[in-house]
């Protein structure tokens, strides 16, 4: 993973890097206007309302992954509880068949209940950053501004 996140950082780098030493002479074409044959695009700004509409966006989606982890803290707790005054109670069953049975039940509900705070966690994240591209979008925020990552909260 941390070879990875380095790797990744580097290969971001190194042309950022590039990009701030090599001088620009406005006569010269750039290789993106000489692969396209067309002049490269010059950084929008963004107006006061561009830029307010965005951040009320990331407010809104942030606000609801955090309620989302939230949510799925609590449902893991329950579960852990659950589990363990469930096995407490099998345990202390006198026949050993009965408390077989009772632990096996026991696991796959504390199974199901972390499948199924995993599945609401993660049906809730992605309704978050569906609306956040919605809001996005209605903002007319300029691509090149933003390169969010839903697949970063995947980690969550």
């Amino acid at each position: 993973m941390i070879l990875t996140v380095f790797g990744l950082s580097l290969i971001m780098a190194l042309p950022m890097q590039a990009d701030e030493t090599t001088p620009t002479d406005p006569t010269t074409p750039s290789s993106t206007e000489e692969q396209s044959g067309r002049p490269a695009k010059t950084p929008k700004t963004l107006s006061a309302e561009v830029v307010t509409c965005v951040q009320t966006a990331i407010e809104t989606r942030d606000v609801a992954i955090v309620a989302a982890v939230d949510k799925y803290a609590t449902a893991v707790k329950l579960a852990l509880t659950t589990r363990k005054d469930a096995l407490k109670a099998a345990w202390a069953m006198t026949s050993a068949k009965e408390a077989r049975t009772a632990i096996k039940t026991v696991w796959a509900a504390y199974k199901m209940a972390l499948k199924d705070a995993r599945k609401a966690l993660k049906t809730d994240k992605k309704a978050a950053w569906d609306k956040f591209r919605t809001d996005r979008k209605a903002c007319k925020a300029p691509n090149e501004v933003d390169n969010s990552s839903e697949g970063m909260d995947s980690q969550l």
